[in-house]
């Protein structure tokens, strides 16, 4: 996912060179090299630092991370609009996880405690609770295909994350090293069938992701999700009490809904 548009680059770069003679030699900068990126297929040392993050991150047996998100919407005018929010993600491997994020228009929490997952709306006082697969994997799956239940850069934290990324990807570059909130990362492009993606994981001997964008190249607008890691803790002593959901007094239970009951059907309805 691009972060800014030639366009807004454009716009930044005229402003500096009216405002700072310094920034006026920016003018005509190429930032990287004519036909850069442009190669098929997945460059060996995009791969490697790739498969390394993957089996990195896949082994660590549980960690915590806190997070900002950006999600991006475009408009019927082609305006786009970005909603911003904050969490906390902790998992413990094989089959716990837990989510807390809240934004302008949610603050909820996601349990998954190896038997069930439950999501509860805690500005509405309301949870829903579905039996959930033993594993993990299976329920980043399931949560994502049935309920549209994302936790933020799941894709980066599958056991074995590297073939699922790999797969959607045709092309893949190294662009280059660049810091991310005071660490040095290595910053790698993807591009899919409908789908573009990045990634940012920190240099040395723990490549840990730092920053993950997706693109949505095949939808008008490209309209663009992009997790920043803020803080990440491998050994945070996790407790399985604190993956299980207790009710308060107070609050009132719903049922889930599957997105293949709530898609239109009949006569002119397409069922996703």
């Amino acid at each position: 996912m691009r972060s800014i548009t030639t366009g807004l680059v454009c716009a930044v770069v005229c402003l500096c060179a009216l405002s700072n003679p310094v920034c006026a030699q920016i003018q005509g900068m190429q930032l990287l090299p004519e036909g850069f990126g442009e190669n098929p297929g997945i460059e060996a040392k995009a791969d490697k630092i790739l498969k390394d993050m993957c089996s990195y991150v896949g082994g660590l047996q549980q960690f915590s991370i806190e997070v900002e998100s950006v999600f991006e919407i475009v408009l019927g005018s082609g305006q786009k609009v970005q909603f911003c929010s904050q969490g906390d993600v902790r998992l413990k491997r094989p089959n716990k996880l837990r989510v807390d994020r809240k934004g302008q228009f949610a603050d909820v929490a996601f349990y998954y405690d190896g038997k069930s997952v439950t999501v509860f709306a805690k500005r509405k006082g309301y949870y829903a609770t579905t039996p959930a697969p033993a594993t993990l994997d299976e329920t980043f799956d399931t949560a994502r295909d049935d309920f549209g239940l994302v936790a933020p850069a799941a894709d980066l934290f599958y056991s074995d994350a590297y073939d699922g990324l790999i797969k959607q990807a045709e092309r893949g570059f190294f662009v280059g090293k660049n810091d991310v909130n005071g660490v040095m990362c290595n910053h790698l492009a993807f591009r899919g069938k409908s789908t573009d993606w990045q990634v940012w994981i920190q240099d040395g001997p723990k490549p840990l992701p730092m920053r993950y964008v997706l693109t949505a190249a095949g939808t008008p607008g490209a309209p663009q999700f992009e997790v920043s890691i803020r803080k990440w803790d491998t050994s945070p002593g996790l407790d399985d009490a604190g993956f299980r959901f207790v009710p308060a007094a107070g609050v009132h239970k719903i049922e889930f809904v599957k997105m293949r009951e709530m898609a239109p059907s009949g006569a002119g309805g397409k069922q996703q």
